[in-house]
């Protein structure tokens, strides 16, 4: 592929995921057609069925390009080197604004990411933070801080939290909520894993049987 065509064709890809981001702020991923992309795309509808067979292989094509980005970002955010001497509370906070700055800017491709992970029940697979794609990278820069982390299994525990906490944030994202609302939420929920992580006292799936009793009472 040449260069110019190499460039038109990462071009066209921008402005798919822009015509996508767009159309899905205002519509759901089942009501977006494909004339309506490649209309608000400023391509045709035929280039569109040459590349992809298929709407939903478009969609899926453009968010693994999307989180593709986002584990480079987050390889580049995680280094060692950046975070020295910081610590695990204050991680936890900066994770959870750094997702939600991220979501919030590309709100339309998260709700198609959470609409196709519940379809697909991948949540239920213990996959978190898909807006990064980086549950690994971040698990072990979170691991860093063990030292700090009274939880008897300190990588499950991890991993438990970063569950809870983007699984939370995601549905307030797909909600629609003020990003007042956003930012309350994500305060709660850091404190609530922070205390779970560095006291050791409960755990987030208990405070869901705490709910069932309240409601059975």
């Amino acid at each position: 592929m040449s260069r110019p065509t190499q460039a038109r064709s990462k071009a066209r890809l921008a402005a798919l995921t822009q015509a996508t981001e767009t159309l899905l702020r205002r519509t759901t991923p089942e009501d977006l057609t494909v004339n309506e992309l490649a209309r608000e795309a400023g391509v045709s509808a035929a280039y569109l069925y040459t590349r992809f067979d298929s709407k939903q292989a478009l969609l899926d094509s453009l968010i693994h390009e999307f989180e593709t980005g986002q584990r480079d970002k987050a390889a580049r955010l995680l280094r060692p080197q950046l975070w020295e001497g910081v610590g695990l509370e204050e991680r936890i906070s900066r994770l959870a604004r750094q997702f939600l700055t991220a979501a919030r800017s590309h709100r339309g491709l998260m709700r198609a990411i959470f609409s196709r992970r519940v379809v697909r029940g991948v949540a239920d697979q213990g996959e978190a933070g898909p807006s990064f794609g980086a549950s690994d990278q971040i698990l072990e820069w979170l691991m860093a801080c063990r030292k700090e982390i009274a939880h008897e299994d300190p990588r499950e525990a991890i991993r438990l939290s970063l569950l809870v906490l983007f699984s939370t944030l995601q549905v307030a994202l797909f909600l629609d909520l003020a990003e007042s609302a956003h930012r309350a939420i994500a305060r709660e929920v850091v404190g609530m894993l922070t205390t779970y992580l560095l006291d050791g006292s409960g755990a987030p799936l208990e405070l869901i049987g705490d709910l069932d009793r309240e409601q059975g009472s």
